[in-house]
């Protein structure tokens, strides 16, 4: 699965002036939109604190993030409604945000919270000792629900960083503003150190045919330069 994402030129190029923002969660107090971020499992303990913070791009930079621990079942959710939730996270269009499987994926810089296409992206600690198998994380939309399982936490999904420290890349969907959608991880077994997580993004992106347009007139702007 690869992102659909516009490169660092033609992002840079197509987006000069605005509000460039996106939705972050983080599950830890004092995070961003930690309201928005539940677990399952009972007292937290599903869900622990460790003094470890996330540093990928655009999280608030907290001294913590949370892993599995005793209690279970070990689920975490992340929810967001757009135009209810305002955007809470500002990316320079062209920003490299991470990596799948050392596929790049880079900020589009757009103002949220309206219809339309979305990329969703989470992000962990550089870890080693996730034991509770490969994640899973269920992302809901407008339509069918994307699953991306079996995701190795210990290695960033053999990006660099993968999820590791940045965002990967989880797919991108459909979303009407008003509507509630979320993104939920599952270990394959509730171990102790089960998952890890600091993190879920939602960033919006150009519809295709707009895309389209936008690469459409560049190409032009490109050939006149050349032609002059």
């Amino acid at each position: 699965m690869k992102p659909l994402v516009l490169s660092v030129t033609v992002v840079a190029t197509l987006i000069a002036q605005g509000v460039y923002a996106a939705f972050v969660v983080e599950p830890i107090a004092g995070g961003k939109a930690f309201a928005n971020y539940s677990w399952q499992g009972g007292s937290g303990g599903a869900a622990r604190p460790t003094a470890l913070g996330g540093t990928a791009p655009g999280l608030a930079g907290i001294n913590s993030s949370i892993y599995g621990g005793t209690a279970v079942p070990h689920i975490y959710q992340f929810s967001y409604t757009p135009g209810v939730d305002s955007d809470n996270t500002v990316f320079t269009p062209g920003q490299l945000l991470g990596d799948n499987y050392e596929v790049p994926n880079y900020a589009t810089g757009l103002t949220g919270g309206g219809d339309g296409l979305y990329n969703v992206y989470a992000t962990w600690i550089v870890s080693a000792n996730v034991s509770g198998g490969g994640t899973t994380f269920t992302v809901t939309s407008d339509g069918s629900p994307i699953t991306v399982a079996d995701i190795d936490q210990n290695t960033g999904q053999s990006g660099s960083p993968g999820g590791n420290e940045g965002w990967f890349y989880l797919g991108t969907v459909e979303l009407t503003a008003g509507n509630t959608y979320t993104v939920q991880m599952a270990p394959a077994s509730d171990t102790f150190v089960s998952m890890r997580s600091a993190g879920v993004m939602w960033e919006p992106i150009p519809e295709p045919s707009t895309l389209a347009l936008l690469v459409g007139g560049l190409g032009l702007f490109v050939a006149a330069r050349r032609r002059a």
